[in-house]
């Protein structure tokens, strides 16, 4: 799908929350006891659901086809709620079903919930729309330039920088969010010399950015005042095929449920 938070697990809440693209749906479900129970499923408010944002009882889902939109919803005991007039395009358009290129990749809060941010990969922007208590979004978004080519995902560290990727060149470039929506460079573009860096992930005060076009993942660390290193002695953890299915696995043979830092 060429996007991230396809798939979200709510904590607070005990909800797990997935996009269906090929039904232009969204589905809730109950998690208990490590089962998924409960589901129930809404129409998305548009074409091609990618990724989905959670903050409290306000969920929004990015529509990456067709008339591209951002749509709120509230997270009740049963399932979404459409939250009214909560809708705003993006300003692009793309095909029921988008080009991967094309399609806009992320949607997400920022750490106290008062703005949302998308990434755009056609547009070359980072969106940022100022979040009402009610969940409804200004009507414009502030629109960032993106340092490096392609923003794909981004995620927040523990004292609240914005790291983003590019795929172009697989840099990470890190931003101060402010309260007004405008985006400050810290960091800019550190490549890492894999290729088409798309996802990225936290754990603790390290990063994790997946490269499928070297089949490799990178690890970064940020400091006190949000500057970006390249992890380790070169920031690279190599994947491996394995002999009999082809499927990726890390070097010392933990597969795809563990990672390996040297």
């Amino acid at each position: 799908m060429a996007s991230q938070e396809s798939l979200v697990f709510d904590r607070r809440h005990h909800v797990m929350i997935a996009v269906n693209a090929g039904s232009n749906s969204v589905t809730t479900f109950q998690v208990r006891d490590g089962k998924l129970t409960h589901p129930r499923t809404v129409k998305s408010g548009g074409d091609f659901p990618a990724s989905i944002a959670v903050s409290g009882r306000t969920v929004y889902v990015l529509n990456a086809g067709g008339t591209t939109n951002v749509t709120g919803f509230r997270l009740t005991h049963d399932g979404l709620r459409p939250l009214a007039g909560s809708t705003r395009k993006l300003g692009i358009t793309n095909d029921a079903v988008p080009l991967f290129t094309d399609s806009p990749p992320q949607v997400g809060f920022s750490p106290d919930g008062r703005q949302l941010l998308v990434t755009t990969k056609s547009k070359n922007t980072i969106e940022v729309f100022a979040v009402a208590e009610n969940g409804l979004l200004s009507d414009e978004p502030v629109s960032t330039a993106s340092t490096g080519a392609v923003p794909f995902s981004f995620v927040f560290d523990q004292a609240g920088h914005l790291l983003v990727t590019e795929a172009a060149k697989s840099g990470v470039t890190s931003y101060t969010l402010g309260e007004d929506g405008t985006l400050d460079v810290i960091t800019p573009s550190v490549e890492s010399g894999q290729q088409v860096l798309c996802w990225i992930a936290r754990a603790g005060e390290f990063f994790y950015g997946t490269n499928p076009g070297s089949s490799t993942i990178s690890l970064y660390t940020v400091d006190g005042e949000g500057k970006v290193s390249i992890g380790g002695e070169d920031g690279e953890l190599t994947l491996v095929e394995t002999e009999n299915q082809g499927l990726p696995v890390f070097a010392d043979g933990s597969g795809m449920a563990g990672l390996v830092v040297w």
